[in-house]
């Protein structure tokens, strides 16, 4: 049976993020279960009702005796499942290839260019040291249309660039998302030759980490960085019948670079 990997996260301070202390409440939730309601009279679907069940033991979460700051009704929350899932654990310099998905084994991770992503031996995928070209790892998830999607740590080089792989066939023909420093742009692959098909301006820092994620559903492509959709020109489309039936995604560089990608 799947396991999904779950997090939970509340900003209970209300600031816009969910990196703040106590937000990550992950470790005390016992139970989650997600809900959609049918309106029996129009037909309609209501908004998905998210419902946990917290350890409270020392009545961290009891609004009268908390040691929350902010406990209060209507603040935001956040339930990320994901599967398959992987926070690339291991030892340093173990290829991706070698290495199991935490979520679960019965996924491999595929190098078809023998330039491997490795661990980084901190809870991190990167690229390896050797050889040049496109970096190019993947999961089968025997399915066209998903959302996947990543910690990126985008480095100091400015001449490599990483992003998310998308439709992976064959080493020639595959869609991806990059990132550098100033823009984020989708690329079709096909026979070889790469087409920058859309873009947007978005400033990404050096050494900086963000929660990108990209959702694929017949030829839109949707990108959002920690959780706001990015405007793309062209409606952020990739479609080319080399690559629309691709059910394999993962990782892509365009070469080898400091860059990191984890969760």
């Amino acid at each position: 049976m799947a396991k999904p990997h779950i997090e939970v996260l509340v900003d209970w301070n209300d600031d816009g993020d969910f990196g703040d202390s106590d937000e990550d409440i992950t470790s005390d939730v016992l139970r989650v279960s997600l809900d959609h309601f049918r309106d029996m009279k129009t037909e309609y679907m209501d908004g998905r009702i998210g419902t946990l069940e917290l350890k409270n033991d020392d009545h961290k979460y009891s609004p009268s005796k908390g040691t929350i700051t902010g406990l209060k009704p209507g603040r935001p929350a956040w339930i990320k499942a994901w599967y398959p899932y992987d926070a690339f654990t291991g030892d340093a310099n173990t290829a991706l290839s070698a290495h199991t998905p935490d979520e679960d084994s019965d996924f491999t991770w595929v190098d078809p260019t023998a330039r491997n992503f490795e661990l980084d031996g901190s809870g991190a995928a990167r690229t390896d040291s050797g050889g040049s070209g496109y970096y190019l790892g993947y999961l089968e998830f025997n399915d066209t249309d998903v959302t996947i999607a990543c910690d990126f740590k985008r480095g100091t080089d400015a001449t490599d660039h990483g992003g998310i792989l998308l439709r992976y066939v064959d080493s020639s023909n595959y869609g991806h998302v990059r990132v550098d420093g100033s823009t984020i742009k989708i690329f079709e692959n096909v026979a070889g030759v790469h087409n920058e098909v859309s873009t947007a301006n978005h400033t990404w820092a050096d050494s900086t980490s963000k929660f990108l994620e990209i959702r694929v559903h017949g030829t839109s492509v949707r990108i959002f960085v920690d959780r706001v959709e990015i405007a793309m020109s062209n409606s952020g489309t990739m479609d080319d019948a080399a690559f629309n039936a691709g059910t394999k995604h993962g990782l892509i560089s365009s070469g080898v670079a400091d860059h990191t990608w984890d969760n």
